[in-house]
């Protein structure tokens, strides 16, 4: 019996994690189009290194799957607003002009690698600024990822610079450190993202 409740309890404790998440992040359908009026568009830039590259993807399946992320996410307040730069060979690059909430990020990442709007997934990695929340630690640059191996589809992976590897699991506030190095090392960015300012974008909101 007492196993029983123990368990339950577990339960109800990640159910509660889960609700918190979903309602900071302003989750909602990916069919709502609903947005702020275009005078809550944020005005000014923020400098920032946040990127995502996503590979083996069409221009029509890159832009239903990010619109569907912003009718999720964008509903209430603009939480995400991508640029998506395209690299050549159905290959895009996604950076975040006015930046982006880390968790909204690796939700981002996580979406587009399992997008509702089809049946497939897709390869991406995402490189980012990370120290974990830790403000005593100087924060390092860190590849973002979900290895081939994920049955569980709620979650990313990081490995930092220096071979540290973490586990961002949704049901959780943040990333947890692994006691080994996940399945893929990090790896630099492929380009600096002064590259992308003289090629052509399209911005989502």
């Amino acid at each position: 019996m007492e196993l029983f409740i123990a368990v339950v309890a577990i339960i109800l404790v990640i159910i509660v994690r889960i609700y918190f998440l979903i309602k900071k992040s302003g989750f909602q359908s990916t069919s709502t189009t609903k947005r702020p009026p275009n005078n809550y568009l944020p005005q000014q830039l923020k400098n920032n290194d946040k990127l995502v590259i996503i590979e083996n993807i069409s221009t029509e399946e890159l832009q239903k799957s990010i619109k569907g992320f912003c009718n999720r996410y964008n509903g209430e307040e603009y939480k995400a607003l991508p640029r998506a730069t395209d690299l050549g060979n159905n290959r895009f690059a996604i950076t975040f002009p006015y930046d982006i909430d880390f968790t909204i990020y690796c939700f981002f990442i996580n979406y587009m690698a399992y997008p509702t709007e089809f049946k497939r997934t897709f390869n991406v990695t995402g490189w980012t600024a990370f120290n974990n929340d830790n403000k005593d630690a100087q924060a390092m640059d860190a590849i973002v990822y979900i290895p081939e191996s994920d049955n569980e589809y709620d979650n990313v992976y990081l490995t930092t610079a220096e071979s540290i590897g973490y586990k961002f699991s949704f049901a959780n506030t943040k990333p947890k450190q692994l006691s080994d190095l996940t399945s893929k090392s990090y790896t630099k960015r492929p380009f600096d993202l002064k590259m992308l300012e003289e090629k052509n974008f399209i911005d989502f909101k």
